[in-house]
C-alpha cells in the first residue's frame, strides 16, 4: 500500500486517542446514582471516535509485534496509558491506562469486510472501565466503522449499528444506536441516540446527538437537559496535518518525559519519523519531496516539493536554503 494513504502515526498511539475525553470519566465518578455514571460513560465512549471526523482518513501505521506506547499525562490531566502489540496474525493490540480514579483497559482486533465500493472494520475486541470507588465495571464492544469510496472519490468514514455498555455490578445496560449516513435522510448526519436502563429494564435516561460534535441526556422524569459533551475544535492548520486533532499532534513528542520510553516505542520508529518530518505536497501536484535547506531531511522539518507550494515555504523556520530549492521557487512549475 503506497505510504501516502498513512499518517504518521501508530495504531498503538491512535489507541491513546480514546483518552482525549477522559475529563469525562471523572465526572461520572463524581455522581452519586449508577445511571447517572452510565450517561458519562456513555458520553466518553462516544467521544472515541469524533477524532475520525474533521476528513481524517490517513491510516495508521500497522504496529510491529511487540511494539509498544507509554503516554504520560498525570501532571495536565491525571491519567497514563501504555499500549502493546501483543499479537501479529492475528493483529491485536493492548492498552491499560489508570488514573486515582478509574482503570480502563480495552483489546483491540478486528475483522475487515471489503464490500466493493467501502471497507467495513468489525471491532471484536473487549474495552473495560472500572471505578475504584464505587466498584462499577463496565464493558463494550466498538461499533462497526466504514469507509467510504475505497476505489473512487473522496474517502470519509462513517459509524453505524448499536453498542451497549453494561455495569457487571448493578446490571444497568446503555444502549447507544450509531445512524448510519443517507443521501436521502433530512437533517443532521453522523447522528446517535440510545437510553439507560436498570436491571428490571426500567428507562431513566435518554441521549442524543452527534459522535462529532456533542451529546445532550435528559431523565426521564423531566428536568432540563443536560450538555454531556463537546468535541474540542480543530485547529486552524487541521488539514496540513492529516485531519488530526491536537492531541493527536502532541503524540510523537519526545520531551523529558519521554525520553525514558522503551526502545520498543512508536516515538522511535524511524518509517514514522520520517513521514512526520517530510510533508507531502498540500497542492498535490507532485510527488517529490526535498527539503528546503542543506540539511538531511530527516534533520530538518523546512521541506517541501519540487512544484515550489507557497503554503510550506510560508512557515520555514530554516534560514539555510537549498540551491536546488530556491531555483525552484524562482520558477515555480503551474499545474498542467
Amino acid at each position: 500500500m503506497p505510504v501516502n494513504f498513512n499518517e504518521p502515526l501508530s495504531f498503538a498511539q491512535r489507541l491513546c486517542e480514546d483518552l482525549e475525553y477522559a475529563h469525562l470519566l471523572t465526572k461520572a465518578v463524581a455522581c452519586e446514582s449508577s445511571q447517572e455514571r452510565l450517561v458519562w460513560v456513555m458520553a466518553f465512549t462516544v467521544s472515541a471516535f469524533a477524532s475520525s471526523s474533521n476528513n481524517r482518513t490517513g491510516k495508521p501505521f500497522n504496529p510491529l509485534l511487540g511494539e509498544t506506547f507509554e503516554l504520560d499525562r498525570r501532571a495536565e490531566h491525571g491519567w497514563r496509558a501504555v499500549v502493546e502489540q501483543v499479537s501479529h496474525h492475528p493483529p491485536i493490540c493492548c492498552m491499560h491506562s489508570e488514573s486515582d480514579d478509574w482503570t480502563y483497559w480495552q483489546e483491540c482486533s478486528f475483522t475487515m469486510k471489503f464490500r466493493g465500493k467501502y471497507l467495513e472494520v468489525l471491532p471484536t475486541g473487549l474495552s473495560h472501565l472500572l471505578f475504584k470507588k464505587s466498584g462499577d465495571h463496565y464493558t463494550w464492544t466498538k461499533t462497526p466503522t466504514t469507509i467510504n469510496n475505497i476505489i473512487v472519490g473522496k474517502l470519509w468514514v462513517d459509524q453505524h449499528g448499536k453498542m451497549d455498555i453494561t455495569n457487571h455490578n448493578t446490571g444497568d445496560v446503555g444502549t447507544v444506536e450509531y445512524i448510519p449516513y443517507s443521501y436521502f435522510g433530512r437533517g443532521e448526519q453522523r447522528k446517535v441516540q440510545g437510553k439507560v436502563t436498570d436491571a428490571s429494564g426500567a428507562v431513566h435516561y435518554t441521549v442524543h446527538g452527534t459522535w462529532d460534535k456533542d451529546l445532550f441526556a435528559q431523565s426521564v422524569r423531566g428536568g432540563a437537559k443536560q450538555h454531556l459533551w463537546k468535541a474540542n475544535v480543530p485547529p486552524k492548520y487541521t488539514e496540513e496535518m492529516y485531519g488530526m486533532t491536537l492531541m493527536a499532534m502532541t503524540l510523537n513528542e519526545m520531551g523529558p518525559v519521554e525520553a525514558g520510553c522503551c526502545p520498543t516505542d512508536s516515538r522511535r520508529r524511524p518509517d514514522i519519523r520520517q513521514m512526520e518530518n517530510v510533508y507531502p505536497c498540500p497542492l498535490l501536484r507532485c510527488s517529490v519531496l526535498v527539503s528546503r535547506c542543506a540539511l538531511p531531511v530527516h534533520d530538518c522539518l523546512c521541506v517541501g516539493c519540487v512544484c515550489g507550494c507557497p503554503l510550506l515555504w510560508a512557515h520555514s523556520p530554516c534560514l539555510s536554503p537549498n540551491p536546488l530549492v530556491s531555483k525552484i521557487m524562482r520558477t515555480p512549475t503551474s499545474p498542467k
